[in-house]
């Protein structure tokens, strides 16, 4: 098995590591987000327009009243550029991801992963419920469930290793797959069976509340024992 433990991965001591680090880098950021236009200096009315720009950044929202006149932008986090421009006295905000795009985890900074084709920031640290597992992701936890197998050598005789919906982009096979189960040979891709049995599409998180299905390949197609409110949320 390819699987490996994770119990005991994240400590207290890692949250608080990166809850200091995230600060640092918000501190860093603020410092270096932009320059407002025709600013001579830190000091006097430009450098207050200059934080005026920082909280209408971190605001966000089109319209509401500003002072001064400035234009700066967010360095990409992770993507994603958001720029603030002061008009007479109206706030304009703007969202560019066009740097978004992308197939793999490896196109996107550490911190976020490719899901539906878009860089997302993902959670470094997170307490996954049995029986998913946490693993690490491209600088992030991700909780999956862990799966009967990774190859159709290791099913029981007469049944084969169906890929889970827990698949890194650009995987679709058991391998690499995470939520495999072993059944009849007679069923497609199991997209009807319980996300806390096979996982969630696009990284998606399975919010699980029913009681725990029993799934399976019966003549041809994949049915559970019962309806079960769980399903996958989009991060």
């Amino acid at each position: 098995m390819r699987h490996p433990s994770f119990s005991g991965f994240f400590r207290e001591s890692s949250l608080v590591a990166v809850v200091s680090l995230s600060l640092f880098h918000c501190l860093t950021e603020k410092e270096i987000l932009g320059e407002s236009e025709g600013a001579p200096g830190p000091r006097g009315e430009a450098g207050a327009a200059a934080k005026d720009c920082y909280d209408a950044l971190a605001r966000g929202v089109n319209g509401e009243p500003c002072t001064g006149s400035f234009s700066c932008s967010s360095a990409p986090r992770p993507c994603c550029v958001w720029s603030a421009t002061c008009v007479n006295g109206t706030l304009s905000v703007s969202e560019d991801c066009e740097a978004c795009a992308c197939k793999t985890d490896g196109d996107c900074p550490s911190g976020s992963w490719c899901a539906a084709s878009r860089c997302t920031p993902c959670s470094p640290v997170l307490d996954c419920v049995l029986p998913e597992v946490g693993i690490p992701r491209n600088g992030c936890t991700w909780c999956v469930p862990l799966g009967q197998c990774a190859s159709d050598a290791e099913c029981p005789a007469g049944t084969i290793c169906y890929a889970g919906l827990a698949c890194p982009p650009g995987c679709s096979s058991p391998d690499c797959c995470f939520g495999n189960l072993c059944d009849a040979p007679s069923c497609g891709p199991p997209e009807d069976v319980d996300c806390r049995l096979v996982g969630c599409k696009d990284s998606g998180v399975c919010t699980a509340s029913g009681n725990w299905p029993d799934c399976a390949c019966r003549s041809g197609r994949w049915t559970c024992s019962s309806a079960s409110p769980d399903a996958c949320v989009a991060l």
